[in-house]
């Protein structure tokens, strides 16, 4: 009998849960639920439509997983939770219990839009699912390699020490996978290779690799700094915000909404928030999706040349995640202005391009090029059922 790691990865408005072999890598069952909140929801079992939508994470877990699961929880070892923020405290895999779950709590200040869904969905999951452990695996992981120097805020160190002022660096499962499948379709070591990689999805953030380790990434000690992404900021100058909270009278918790919740390609196109809709948008001529776009190209230019800098070049730019893989518009505008380091884009094969399960990897440069972009496959269940796995074998 196949054993299976349920693993559940919960955004701000989704919920994703995917059964894994984690020794094959074979999916056996996938539960899909984005917009969750919205009248535009929509959930599904096995790429099905299953009805209306929940309303809540809490809901969507309670009700929605049970169908998931049904004939399978024999074959199932483990629940592997994606978290995003672990903090100084965890870095590794770590099995769920009373104090780490509060623990996780207390650093919810830190990923406002992650960390309480996701804890939500943890306890849901943890009265339904009894007989197999519950294990987190962070976001923040990948990024404990990054040096001091690249980590460090120029604050007083008193200020630095008590409140962990530091970057930490997010969406560590996906450019750890991503890497890893880069390596693999050359047929080369990772540890030979300098890898740019970008995750642009609802959340964006950019990773420079050095032999497999991460030494830079665009976002810090939140998820907010860095890339502008589908409803926050990214990077800002904190000016901005006392601006904000003399003159206008914001309070903190207004700064945080607005910064994470009203920001972005939502504020930026004055409503649109959703990348598919925003590119529709700039295809039918609209000049704030237009703009959108370019600003969105224009930050993440900025970290892929500066990333050129601080890995003294690189041997691949890989793009990944929902925009990563899906926007050929995207690709092209960082690619065309790539030309100066070598970058030599196959128009066929970037918009024909379709990575898959069978075909995870596709290259979108051609043979001229001396630094190569790649479309990956991203697939962070994978990554997280593996490292649950892991954790399991210990």
């Amino acid at each position: 009998m196949s054993e299976f790691v349920l693993v559940i990865n919960v955004g701000s408005t989704s919920v994703k849960a995917d059964l894994i072999n984690p020794t094959s890598g074979k999916c056996d069952g996938k539960l899909r639920i984005e917009r969750l909140g919205s009248d535009q929801a929509v959930y599904s079992v096995n790429n099905e439509n299953r009805g209306p939508a929940p309303s809540s994470h809490d809901e969507a877990i309670r009700t929605r997983l049970p169908e998931l699961l049904e004939g399978k929880r024999a074959s199932l070892v483990a629940v592997g939770h994606r978290i995003v923020h672990g903090g100084k405290i965890y870095s590794d895999p770590v099995v769920i219990d009373q104090e780490v779950m509060k623990q996780l709590e207390m650093l919810s200040p830190m990923a406002p839009l992650h960390n309480p869904v996701a804890l939500m969905a943890v306890r849901a999951a943890v009265l339904l699912i009894t007989e197999v452990p519950h294990i987190a695996v962070f976001d923040t992981g990948f990024h404990t390699t990054i040096p001091d120097a690249a980590r460090a805020y120029a604050l007083p160190t008193r200020l630095v020490q008590e409140y962990d002022l530091r970057k930490y660096g997010f969406h560590g499962t996906s450019h750890d996978f991503a890497a890893k499948q880069i390596a693999a379709y050359l047929r080369t070591d990772l540890q030979k290779l300098k890898l740019i990689t970008c995750h642009l999805g609802g959340g964006c953030s950019v990773c420079a690799i050095d032999g497999g380790r991460s030494v830079e990434t665009s976002m810090g000690m939140t998820p907010l700094e860095g890339l502008i992404m589908s409803t926050r900021c990214g990077d800002l100058d904190p000016t901005v915000l006392l601006r904000l909270q003399q003159n206008a009278g914001y309070g903190t918790r207004d700064l945080e909404y607005l910064l994470t919740q009203q920001s972005g390609l939502l504020a930026l196109t004055n409503g649109r928030s959703d990348f598919r809709d925003i590119e529709r948008g700039a295809k039918n001529g609209l000049q704030d999706c237009l703009y959108a776009i370019d600003v969105f190209c224009h930050r993440l230019i900025k970290y892929i040349g500066s990333y050129l800098a601080v890995l003294g070049g690189a041997d691949a730019i890989v793009f990944t995640a929902g925009i990563g893989e899906n926007s050929a518009w995207v690709r092209r505008q960082i690619c065309d202005r790539l030309i100066c380091f070598g970058v030599h884009l196959d128009d066929d094969a970037n918009y024909s391009v379709g990575v898959t399960e069978d075909i995870p990897v596709v290259e979108i440069t051609d043979s001229n090029s001396r630094l190569r972009a790649f479309v990956s496959r991203s697939n962070e269940a994978l990554s997280i059922a593996r490292s649950t796995h892991e954790l399991l074998l210990t």
